[in-house]
């Protein structure tokens, strides 16, 4: 018997453990297809109740050497996959794995994994079984080899300790998503056959059409030229989601994201294929960023588009017999055949409207020829002005049931389409960005997001994630431009001096954000200045860290030019994922809200520990009753796609992020001025 350590920390193999069961199953599948596997069937055992009791997933690949074992099962990402192998030994079939995640995966669908192999060990076969379970996961058991009983190479993977049911390992659901993600595969490599539960994964048989297309040359932003593929698939049957896979050249699946493109009544999946992609691939982390990573984002972009004509040409193929009825009722509006590009696919786009007129509209069919031909004509004028939107905008508003069309009517007599349509892009967008906000702060990328380059950059034009109220007054300046900012904009007085205002030892504080609003009462005026101390999500606040922003509210205390007759309140916010157990004492005083650190007699000066979940839960309450009304929910994709086209440059890039600068990093660079005098009250 051998132990194998695993060499890796137990909350990285942990993040491969929370796969979903039809991902984990179809990691083991290529696991055996690496090892050159032919044929590989995955079955299910249910106890009397029919509940799962163990999953199996056998092979008859190549094995497992046992001299493999220790680099294959005992290092992440150390198998001889990843040194610089993109083919098998044997047949140089394309290899998908290379991190070795496939086995930690397993543990997804059970607390017990058994791999039991047979392997050719010079002309010999050997048999052995390796042992892992969820509770001890950094390290492995592994048999010593035997001569095999059995007379042929392979791995049976048994997986027991369910403690899930697992619905989605239900035939009539996996069987499709497997072919979605091994279609390309298995067309590449036609004598392997797949089986779940004697049901074979066999693209044969549920696709409609597939079609290949190469895309023009996408030149990436080094310079560097990279030809790519798309193949599209239609489906018989309806995918729970459309997906668009990225894959190496031959068609092995990497990742997947969705396509982002509408194409309604089509079932189709896409795959967009590179050895770029591959290349990424090999850039442990790289390709997971997705359409995020700026290389990525166009080869998306270019099959995005790609896409679009692809399915603006079917729809029009789709609507071809309807045109030929229109044209002997003499009511279509083109004569002869285009002339241009243009034209043809203009005539491509009204062909697809029309027929989407024809099929919600139903006095349409029994109007007379005229009335049909007045449609039309209207119809061709609006495809020539905005094509890409028009089939969306007649699908939508010909659905609507009568009282809402009356609805959407007297709207339009009370104020514009323009200002109903920009209201709620607005909150879309807003709710784009708190997903896509959520995704960098708690997601996988969290520790390449920089506070100042890029975390900085993004709020200080996102500012009504802290309420709708304020307004940016400050952005990455020192206090002596808070100074002016307060004086000069919001209380209309004129500085005192131009004397810098600077910290207790002398030192120039820099403000990440201050936010200011003025609220206009009765009896006067009270103005509210927001000032917030940003920290990267993996800094946690810390003692050190309330002390810096206490330091610029004293600052702010004691300098008399900050001291005005208005009624003007601070309040100081250290903000990051999360606070260290100092700094948790220190904000949970008795007699003390929770969160504030310090507050003055007066409750002018408040100092606070804000975490990025709070500030969630408050952007989304408010946001809550318009999303419920505009019946919006984004995906993941539409808002990493927000983030990526509004704040792109600002985005953590795929290569490895090196530390903040120095400035950063190091305290603030003393400069030479009028110190202040030492406070006789400290807030």
């Amino acid at each position: 018997m051998k132990e194998i350590p695993v060499t890796a920390q137990p909350d990285h193999l942990a993040a491969y453990m929370k796969a979903r069961p039809v991902a984990a199953v179809a990691e083991l599948i290529w696991n055996a297809l690496d090892a050159v596997a032919t044929n590989v069937a995955v079955t299910i055992d249910r106890d009397s109740l029919g509940n799962l009791a163990a999953i199996h997933v056998a092979d008859d690949g190549d094995g497992i050497p046992f001299d493999d074992v220790e680099v294959t099962f005992g290092n992440l990402g150390g198998s001889w996959k990843g040194v610089g192998n993109r083919r098998t030994r044997r047949e140089g079939r394309s290899l998908h794995g290379r991190y070795g995640r496939g086995r930690f995966r397993a543990f997804a669908l059970g607390t017990s994994v058994e791999w039991q192999t047979t392997f050719q060990d010079a002309g010999i076969l050997k048999s052995y079984g390796i042992y892992g379970r969820s509770g001890t996961i950094q390290s492995f058991r592994a048999d010593d080899p035997k001569p095999a009983q059995n007379q042929q190479t392979g791995t049976t993977v048994h997986i027991s300790g369910i403690e899930h049911e697992m619905r989605s390992l239900a035939p009539e659901y996996c069987v499709p998503k497997l072919t979605e993600e091994f279609a390309l595969y298995l067309k590449e490599y036609p004598n392997v056959r797949i089986r779940f539960e004697g049901q074979p994964v066999d693209p044969a048989l549920v696709i409609q059409r597939s079609e290949e297309m190469t895309l023009p040359d996408i030149v990436m932003p080094d310079g560097q030229p990279v030809k790519a593929e798309l193949t599209v698939i239609e489906w018989s049957f309806v995918p729970d989601k459309r997906r668009l896979y990225f894959c190496d050249r031959r068609g092995v699946a990497l990742c997947d994201i969705q396509p982002g493109i509408q194409a309604p009544g089509y079932q189709f999946t896409a795959y967009l294929r590179s050895d770029y992609l591959a290349e990424l691939n090999r850039q442990q982390h790289a390709l997971e960023l997705g359409d995020l990573h700026p290389g990525v984002r166009l080869l998306v972009d270019a099959a995005k588009e790609r896409l679009k004509d692809y399915f603006r040409a079917r729809a029009a193929e789709d609507a071809s017999m309807l045109v030929k009825q229109w044209k002997e009722e003499a009511i279509y509006p083109y004569e002869g055949e285009a002339v241009s590009p243009v034209e043809h696919i203009e005539r491509q786009v009204f062909d697809v409207c029309a027929a989407s007129v024809a099929a919600h509209l139903k006095t349409f069919e029994d109007s007379p020829p005229d009335n049909k031909r007045f449609v039309f004509s209207l119809l061709q004028q609006a495809v020539r002005e905005n094509p890409e939107s028009l089939r969306h905008i007649f699908q939508e508003v010909l659905k609507l049931p009568k009282e809402q069309q009356k609805d959407l009517s007297e709207l339009l007599r009370r104020t514009t389409l323009t200002a109903v349509i920009v209201a709620a892009k607005t909150v879309a967008d807003r709710l784009n960005f708190i997903a896509g906000l959520k995704d960098l702060v708690f997601g996988n990328n969290k520790a390449r997001l920089q506070e100042r380059k890029q975390l900085h950059r993004m709020l200080a034009v996102e500012t009504w994630i802290f309420g709708e109220q304020y307004n940016l007054s400050v952005d990455d300046q020192g206090l002596t431009a808070v100074l002016e900012k307060h004086r000069t904009v919001l209380l209309k007085g004129d500085v005192l001096d131009d004397e810098p205002v600077t910290l207790e030892d002398g030192s120039r504080g820099i403000v990440d954000l201050m936010l200011s609003r003025k609220m206009a009462h009765l009896v006067g005026r009270d103005v509210e200045h927001l000032v917030i101390e940003l920290k990267r999500p993996t800094q946690k606040i810390t003692r050190k860290v309330l002390d810096q922003v206490e330091d610029y509210a004293r600052a702010v205390a004691t300098d008399e030019r900050f001291r005005t007759q208005e009624d003007v309140r601070w309040t100081f916010i250290a903000l990051s994922n999360d606070m260290d157990a100092a700094a948790e004492s220190r904000v949970r005083q008795a007699g003390r809200d929770p969160g504030i650190a310090f507050q003055s007699e007066d409750k002018r000066i408040t100092i606070r520990a804000v975490t990025w979940a709070q500030v969630f839960a408050a952007a989304d309450a408010r946001l809550e009753f318009y999303k419920e009304k505009l019946q919006y929910s984004p995906d993941i994709e539409t808002a990493r796609e927000y983030l990526a086209k509004t704040h792109g440059k600002y985005l953590p890039s795929a290569e490895v992020v090196q530390k903040e600068d120095a400035a950063q990093a190091a305290p603030k660079k003393k400069m030479k001025g009028r110190k202040s005098k030492k406070p006789k009250k400290q807030p």
